[in-house]
């Protein structure tokens, strides 16, 4: 029903409602139709402007000069850059990285890191807090056998936390594969050396140095089953035995979840590290988190444990309550800058916030695991060393456990001290860590052809994406339905006596073709094609173009649209021999001496009729791009099919706006055309009424004057 207007018919016993329905049936086909094509022409202003978007993307990737530089092919340093390599590698385990800038060229280096730069770093004694600290006397477990080698035994410590107790034992095999690493098998001198100077109550710096290294630097095989494979792993001595002793502290005392064990976040209630002692020997610290208490029994026991124990650290504690109530007790002198800890009720916390506020170059923090503070300088060098003094610093017990320094590196020969572990020298910024010190790594630098093939193979992918689309749009024809009628857009009585799946396919269907043979399609697809086969004119008088460097049109597959093709050998052959006109040929970006293309001798996009205005095929594509697709109203498919925001002003919009007023026109007169159909039938009912009432009448009198 086209009117909304209230009827009463068939008084007649016509059914006139329904055919007047039926006529109008026939007269809406028009209005179909129309609501038909308003739907292809909104249709295809959609495709159109996912087709613009599709271009903009690429050229906002690739050919715009505001592209990011990695993947901008019209960025020279994207074709003049060189790559590094480290010792024949990709400096994996070399403890260096290696960027190059600009001024890097080819050629080798050397590079001999004799130390790296450090930051200072103090860290106090343990606070009375949850960490338990217990020295390993040495000459507990080491000793000579009959023969004279050096060897090591195990033993058992008693660890009571929070008033339970159970024995941890210390892997003998973990302790002799130290000494095996120490060298103590093979060498009496070393083994007698150094028993000798553990029972005279010491030892000198160069031995507790090499025990420490075989200790906390030295890796001993260890196998990993997971999920029923083993594999073999290397791991430092200390870090076995911390392993060790952590397994056993999680298995005694995880059965109470109450004494130990894992606590309510899924952390391990007691753990334990290993520290060197100056002087010789080892610190085995067992430490709780907080509320938790931890005690070692046996001291003097089979491993000379000399045990303590303590309650966790409050950092909400005062100052006063942790220093005492003597005010001059409380003074701390950082870098000659003296920390204000007069107030009583500071707090610890507090006190490391005033520390780290202050402007200093170092950190203040506190670790509840190892119960310690620890002061750090912010910047490494030995120009960045820390001054600590004061009552307060003496009373937290602050030793220097790494001291600032510079790094020193020797690069093709000459020696350079700075205050960072990263120096740029030959056009390089290489940053070494500690695991690079005491090597003389080799560096090479070569043209960056890996990177241009990679560079250039993903243009080239993604312009073939581009293509692909537009050809599919510009060449798949409309399909048709089983009576061979073209897929039209749905109406509203169609729609109805299908399921959603049904009206999916069939809109698929309707979608599909709508820009078949278009010729703005076509014509951008062969602009691309003819900046993608133009030849450029090199500084040399030479010339060159795609072709020579391996990528071709593939002409022979008209499905193919023109997409680009690589002959791997051939590209390969140019990235080694003629950076320099690959370089050109992308690059070009309008200043005289670069490049300039020609075709036919035929001036091209913004070039001077002397050629001295140079576009590479970057710039060239680019424009092309720009002028087919460019937002704003500017490029030709917005011009068709607008942009979002500007539904009116572009051609397809208006044609648009044209059907809704032919739709409009077409809806008032359906509806003057179904009221003078049922006003027709009306009067047709009115005589036939009449006429029944007067056979009536007459009838009347014919029988009534019988």
């Amino acid at each position: 029903m086209f009117s909304n207007q209230m009827r009463m018919t068939g008084f007649s016993g016509i059914d006139v409602a329904d055919m007047v329905n039926q006529m109008m049936r026939a007269e809406s086909s028009r209005l179909h139709r129309l609501q038909q094509q308003r739907q292809i022409f909104s249709w295809q202003q959609e495709q159109l402007r996912g087709v613009a978007n599709s271009i903009m993307t690429f050229r906002n990737r690739n050919t715009d000069i505001l592209a990011p530089a990695a993947t901008n092919i019209r960025n020279a340093a994207n074709f003049t850059g060189v790559a590094a390599s480290i010792n024949g590698g990709n400096g994996t385990n070399s403890g260096l990285s290696v960027t190059t800038n600009s001024q890097a060229t080819a050629g080798n280096h050397t590079l001999f890191v004799q130390q790296i730069a450090q930051n200072d770093v103090f860290r106090s004694a343990a606070q009375n807090s949850s960490a338990t600290t217990s020295s390993i006397d040495m000459s507990q477990f080491l000793s000579l056998d009959n023969d004279g080698q050096l060897v090591a035994g195990g033993g058992t410590m008693s660890v009571t936390v929070n008033g339970a107790t159970r024995n941890i034992n210390i892997d003998s095999s973990i302790m002799s594969g130290f000494v095996n690493s120490l060298g103590g098998g093979s060498d009496p001198d070393l083994g007698n050396d150094l028993i000798t100077a553990l029972e005279n109550g010491g030892i000198d710096e160069a031995l507790n140095n090499r025990l420490n290294e075989a200790f906390f630097t030295n890796e001993g095989d260890v196998s990993v089953t997971n999920n029923g494979t083993t594999t073999t792993t290397q791991v430092t001595f200390a870090e076995q035995l911390v392993n060790s002793i952590n397994t056993q502290l999680l298995n005694q005392f995880g059965s109470n979840p109450n004494v130990a064990g894992m606590d309510g976040m899924g952390l391990q209630r007691v753990t334990a590290t290993i520290e060197p002692i100056t002087g010789g020997g080892f610190s085995l610290n067992l430490n709780a988190s907080a509320s938790n208490q931890v005690v070692v029994n046996n001291d003097g026991g089979p491993l000379g444990f000399a045990g303590s124990s303590g309650a966790p650290i409050n950092l909400n504690q005062t100052v006063e309550e942790f220093f005492g109530t003597n005010a001059a007790d409380r003074t701390l002198v950082i870098n000659g800058t003296t920390i204000d800890l007069q107030d009583p009720e500071l707090t610890l916390r507090e006190m490391m916030t005033r520390v780290n506020n202050a402007n200093l170059g170092v950190r203040m923090s506190f670790s509840e695991v190892s119960g310690r503070f620890t002061l750090e300088g912010l910047q490494t060098g030995a120009d960045n060393a820390i001054s600590i003094s004061g009552t307060a610093a003496g009373q937290l017990g602050f030793e220097r456990t790494q001291e600032a320094q510079d790094a020193i590196f020797v690069v093709n020969g000459t020696t350079v001290s700075q205050a960072s572990n990263t120096i740029s020298a030959y056009g390089m910024n290489i940053t070494a860590t500690q695991q690079a010190v005491g090597q003389t790594h080799v560096i090479r630098l070569e043209a960056n052809t890996a990177g241009v093939r990679e560079m250039v193979t993903n243009f080239v992918d993604q312009y073939n994406a581009l293509v692909r689309e537009l050809q599919e749009l510009s060449s798949t024809t409309r399909p048709r339905d089983n009576r061979n009628q073209l897929f039209q857009p749905l109406t509203d009585e169609q729609r109805r006596a299908m399921s959603e799946s049904e009206i999916a396919d069939w809109e698929r269907n309707a979608q599909t073709g709508l820009l078949n043979r278009d010729s703005q399609l076509r014509g951008i697809l062969q602009d691309m094609r003819n900046e993608m086969s133009r030849v450029i004119t090199l500084e040399n008088g030479g010339t060159f173009s795609l072709a020579q460097m391996g990528i071709t049109l593939d002409m022979r597959n008209p499905a193919a649209g023109g997409m680009l093709v690589i002959d791997p050998t051939q590209f390969d052959a140019a990235l080694e021999n003629n950076i320099e006109g690959i370089t050109a040929l992308f690059t070009g970006q309008g200043a005289s001496g670069m490049a300039t293309h020609s075709q036919n001798g035929a001036p091209r996009i913004g070039d001077s009729p002397g050629g001295d205005l140079i576009l590479g095929l970057g710039a060239r594509l680019d424009h092309v791009l720009n002028r087919h697709a460019g937002h704003g109203g500017l490029g030709a498919l917005a011009a068709r099919a607008g942009v979002e925001g500007r539904e009116t002003d572009n051609t397809l919009g208006r044609q648009i706006q044209d059907q809704d007023r032919r739709i409009d026109n077409m809806m008032r007169w359906l509806e003057r055309r179904e009221n003078q159909l049922f006003a027709q039938f009306s009067r047709m009912e009115l005589a036939m009424m009449q006429g029944q009432q007067q056979m009536m009448f007459w009838d009347q009198i014919m029988w009534g004057a019988m």
